[in-house]
Order: structure tokens, then sequence, then C-alpha cells
């Protein structure tokens, strides 16, 4: 989708657990392409045990740990940390 002009500027997110195979080679040259072309990709992990190879492909990864009472608040740290270094990169 990414490559059809309505789709051209956007971002993706994905949720998940990330319990998975790491991702083949064809995903992740198309990931790779795709963050030439400017495409940010981002990952919502809910847990602790995801796969770090298939969340590294990744440019940002936020992390919600269902067993951690201040998940909620870490979360929302790590979201206002990510707008913080984009202001002030189009700076």
């Amino acid at each position: 989708m990414l490559s059809e002009n309505e789709w051209k500027n956007a971002d993706v997110l994905m949720i998940s657990d990330f319990v998975m195979q790491s991702s083949d080679n064809d995903i992740k040259t198309q990931i790779e392409s795709a963050q030439e072309d400017n495409t940010n990709f981002h990952s919502l992990v809910i847990g602790t045990s995801g796969n770090n190879g298939a969340i590294n492909s990744f440019n940002h990864n936020w992390f919600y740990d269902t067993n951690n009472p201040q998940a909620n608040r870490h979360l929302v740290e790590q979201i206002h940390e990510i707008r913080t270094h984009n202001s002030l990169a189009n700076a």
C-alpha cells in the first residue's frame, strides 16, 4: 500500500506482542526501502517476551508491560519523548 500515491506519506504502526518468528528477507527489504523514502515504522509491544529481531526493524518502539502497574504512565512518557525528539529535530 505504501507504493500507492494516497499512502506515500503514511507511517506504519504495528501493535503486537511480537511473539513471532523474525521477518523474512523480502519483508525486511521492503521495510528498509520504505524507510529510505521517509516512512517511519513504529511498534507498540504488548508484554515483555517479543522477538527482538522483529522489533529492531522499527524506527521507534513503545513498550507496554501488562504486569507493570505503571505501564500507562511509562507508555505516555515514551510517546512524549518521541514527540519532544521530533519537535527538536524539526526546529
